[in-house]
């Protein structure tokens, strides 16, 4: 119980006794206690001020170890996306020329590529917001319908077809496709990434 608790259970001479004993203790050594009291205050705001400072800069070390670790997977997105894209490249070129040695060579290779670009994409978008993911899967989608329509156009040769339409889509690949919608993309992300940065 505090003292003001028990002098409610005094008698009232008592209390009276008490009280100014109270008073004259406070009065006598008022300064001591004000210490006492300053000292306490100050502890617990300097301890205060330790916990919150650490916990945001805990906060700020998480942050850039995220952000550390989304450039570590961009650098490695970006390494597997030109090695893609210049596989496919050199795939449109064997197939256009009918060198049927060359484009077997590629397609060996190409399979090791795709897994790389796929796997090091999936890694990427734990990083990255659904604004940022949208440019990075229409790359995808760009390089994986180029890859069909070489598939297709090489089908349709090894059974003596030949499918007008196609043709004309092939040809659009280099000028429509790897000279202006995927760099057009590949400028979304730098931009991007620019503003993540906070760089102008």
């Amino acid at each position: 119980m505090t003292p003001f608790i028990l002098l409610h259970y005094l008698p009232l001479g008592a209390k009276t006794h008490a009280m100014i004993t109270l008073n004259k203790l406070l009065s006598d050594y008022w300064s001591q206690i004000a210490l006492i009291i300053g000292i306490t205050t100050s502890g617990i705001g300097y301890i205060l001020k330790v916990f919150l400072s650490w916990n945001l800069k805990r906060k700020e070390i998480t942050f850039s170890k995220v952000r550390e670790a989304k450039l570590v997977e961009l650098k490695l997105f970006f390494e597997s996306y030109i090695q893609l894209e210049s596989h496919l490249r050199s795939l449109r070129l064997a197939v256009a020329q009918g060198h049927e040695t060359s484009e077997k060579e590629i397609r060996q290779t190409l399979t090791d590529s795709w897994l790389k670009f796929n796997l090091h994409l999936t890694y990427l978008k734990i990083f990255l917001s659904s604004d940022e993911i949208e440019p990075f899967e229409k790359i995808q989608s760009e390089l994986e319908n180029i890859n069909k329509k070489l598939d297709f156009f090489t089908i349709d040769k090894q059974h003596g077809t030949i499918d007008s339409d196609l043709i004309k889509e092939l040809r659009v690949l280099g000028p429509e496709v790897f000279l202006k919608r995927l760099p057009e993309l590949l400028n979304i992300i730098q931009k991007n990434l620019k503003k993540d940065l906070k760089i102008d």
